[in-house]
């Protein structure tokens, strides 16, 4: 089986309810195709280098900037959205074009909020995440601007308050992503992380971090061993935490809150999450379940796993680039089986939700980024109280 699909890249214009196709663009006449895609965000980036002449150049750069790209399968299955931001001449006769996914869309609004005061760019929140992305798409974009579906279908529901005041100069989607305040860094009621994509047909997908069954699996040992070129796992006693203690509306800290049987396990380690910015307790108490719940355990960390062929529960080969981030991959014997293959034990040793795909269609490599990376850059950040 081809390790990429054939696909046909669609120009379609900037007004996201026409369909028309301005131009088919054909693999073979582009080099370095690659896609990704992330947690948050769903399709994530797309580049290509085209062959272009100067008078095509100008063409595309004055009249064909946020045209939105579309790469399909050969049956028409949906690979990757988005829109193209950049347009760079590499040489005279070559250009490359990078597309990001409509996750971009929530970067171009500044929003007027839901308080009292319509004519402000405030955003004052005491309500759930699933009601703060509805009140976005239903109210926080111009008209001028929405490229993205007011569609709410996908949303589900966290359970969890946020209770938020966040600067005007914040962008919705800094209002949704940043790391000690954002909406995505509330947990739902049951502790698991909240994940948020824009896939298909510009519609937002809200959703708990719950996986029930493993989509994907590769092998590392012989006579088995394939589609694993690269993958270090290690640990590291200093991401553990089991005393967790958060401070938030400044200088308010949260009472601690310990898991006994990783005391017993590991030893007392204590973490400090740093000023989430929330004026009630309740708010950063949940936070602090989320916390807890991540770091008591012995974490395993990996930089990313390059794989070459990929298959799903029954054996089955599939192309790469069908692979997307929030699949649960399994590299099946990395670890003593605990249940069977297609229900996985999310223990991170052995099963993985991905975070981040990359799909090098030239070279036939699929990078996949872990849920648990080896760098770790948020809690270096977040220890040195950089936001």
């Amino acid at each position: 089986m081809a390790r990429t699909l054939p696909q046909f890249i669609k120009v379609h214009p900037l007004d996201p309810t026409d369909d028309s196709v301005e131009e088919l663009i054909i693999p073979s006449q582009i080099d370095r195709l690659i896609h990704s895609t992330k947690l948050p965000g769903g399709f994530w980036n797309l580049s290509m280098d085209v062959p272009m002449t100067l008078n095509r150049y100008w063409d595309w750069r004055n009249n064909r900037m946020k045209f939105r790209i579309q790469l399909e399968s050969a049956l028409r299955h949906v690979v990757w959205e988005g829109r193209l931001e950049v347009i760079e001449l590499l040489t005279v006769g070559r250009v490359r074009l990078i597309a990001r996914g409509y996750w971009s869309n929530f970067g171009d609004s500044y929003y007027t909020g839901i308080t009292a005061n319509a004519a402000d760019y405030s955003k004052d929140y005491n309500t759930t995440a699933d009601a703060i992305i509805t009140d976005m798409l239903t109210s926080g974009f111009h008209a001028d601007a929405l490229q993205l579906s007011t569609s709410v279908a996908n949303l589900e529901a966290p359970g969890v308050t946020i209770d938020q005041t966040y600067p005007d100069e914040w962008s919705l989607w800094e209002v949704l992503t940043d790391s000690s305040r954002g909406v995505l860094s509330w947990p739902d009621s049951s502790d698991r992380k909240v994940d948020l994509m824009v896939w298909e047909d510009q519609e937002v997908h809200l959703v708990a971090r719950d996986p029930s069954s493993v989509d994907w699996r590769v092998n590392l040992e012989l006579p088995r061993r394939r589609g694993v070129s690269r993958f270090t796992p290690r640990v590291d006693a200093k991401q553990l935490a089991n005393s967790v203690v958060v401070q938030y509306a400044t200088t308010t800290l949260t009472a601690e809150e310990t898991d006994a049987a990783s005391v017993t396990a590991f030893g007392r380690r204590e973490f400090v999450v740093p000023d989430i910015g929330a004026a009630a307790g309740a708010s950063a108490q949940e936070r602090r379940g989320q916390e807890l719940a991540a770091r008591k355990d012995l974490q395993q960390e990996s930089d990313t796993i390059e794989v070459t062929r990929l298959f799903d529960v029954n054996g089955r080969e599939w192309p790469l680039c069908r692979v997307r981030a929030g699949d649960v991959l399994m590299v099946e014997d990395f670890a003593p089986k605990s249940s069977s293959i297609g229900t996985p034990d999310l223990d991170a040793l052995r099963t993985f939700v991905l975070e981040e795909t990359e799909c090098n269609h030239e070279t036939g490599i699929l990078n996949l980024r872990l849920d648990r990376e080896g760098t770790n850059i948020l809690d270096v950040l977040a220890r040195n109280k950089i936001t």
